[in-house]
């Protein structure tokens, strides 16, 4: 009798697993690939690590296609060692320094209308 209610149960999670995941596919439109995300660094190699991991697996799993711009908000000496280990062979990705981000979106045409 457990048995058959934890199957059930766990049918049930799947089928909304499910659900879930088709409605967000239909729903959530993914951006151009001429987006730019812009996303602050900050700490030790860590949480350099972790950002940068996480933006990628949404690049690899979620179909993220922008550009990331990373911006050094305070970065730590091992921190930069970090981005800049991690981001030397990474396409559409670059570390950027706050005052160069401006230089570089307008390198990119991101102002133009």
């Amino acid at each position: 009798m457990a048995l058959t209610i934890l199957t059930a149960g766990l049918a049930a999670c799947g089928l909304l697993l499910l659900l879930w995941s088709v409605a967000e596919a239909m729903l959530l439109p993914l951006p151009r690939e001429d987006a730019v995300l812009i996303a602050p660094l900050q700490g030790g190699a860590a949480e350099v690590e972790r950002q940068i991991r996480g933006c990628r697996w949404m690049r690899e799993h979620r179909g993220l296609r922008a550009q990331i711009i990373w911006i050094d908000r305070g970065l730590t000496p091992e921190g930069q060692e970090a981005a800049a280990r991690l981001l030397r062979d990474a396409a559409g990705e670059q570390l950027c320094a706050a005052g160069q981000a401006a230089e570089y979106l307008e390198r990119l045409g991101a102002f133009e209308a």
